[in-house]
Formats: structure tokens, C-alpha cells, sequence
């Protein structure tokens, strides 16, 4: 099994770059913007290890989720190897 990433719901993106990147010391590794649903992924990584990475996902104009609805404020993404341990 392999980590590929943790995901962050954020309501202030610049503010949330600005932990994450200018004081952590995260680089943003890629960033995309879709308009029809109104958010923002960006995902960040240690200088030299992009294998551990931290997506930041905001909302834009929506609302914030309400406390106690179904849609997770984050996540971690596995990934799993399907070849026979002897392959």
C-alpha cells in the first residue's frame, strides 16, 4: 500500500498557503481551478519528496459544509497493489 495524499477543506486558501507553504515550508506542486463547481485543489509537498502530499480543497463561494453533514472536511488516499506478492 502506497500514501499518496491528505486532503484539507479550507474556507481561506490564501491564508491556509500561507501555513502551509511560507511557514511549513510546502511547495505547491500543481493547482486546479474548476469553475463550474467552484473549488480550488492545490496540492502541496516537501522539497524533495513529492511522494507525501497535502491537497488543500476549497469551496470558493460556496457556503462551508454545516458541522454534522455527510461531506468529509478531509481524507487519505492509499493506494493498493493488485500483483501477487510472489510476481
Amino acid at each position: 500500500m502506497k500514501y499518496l495524499h491528505t486532503m484539507v477543506r479550507v474556507t481561506d486558501l490564501d491564508a491556509s498557503l500561507r501555513f502551509y507553504r511560507d511557514a511549513l515550508g510546502l511547495k505547491e506542486l500543481s493547482r486546479k481551478d474548476v469553475p463550474q463547481g467552484r473549488y480550488t485543489l492545490v496540492f502541496l509537498a516537501a522539497p524533495g519528496d513529492e511522494s507525501a502530499q497535502v491537497e488543500l480543497t476549497t469551496t470558493g463561494t460556496r457556503s462551508p459544509t454545516p458541522a454534522g453533514a455527510t461531506l468529509g472536511t478531509w481524507h487519505t488516499k492509499w493506494m493498493t497493489c493488485t500483483r501477487p506478492a510472489n510476481a
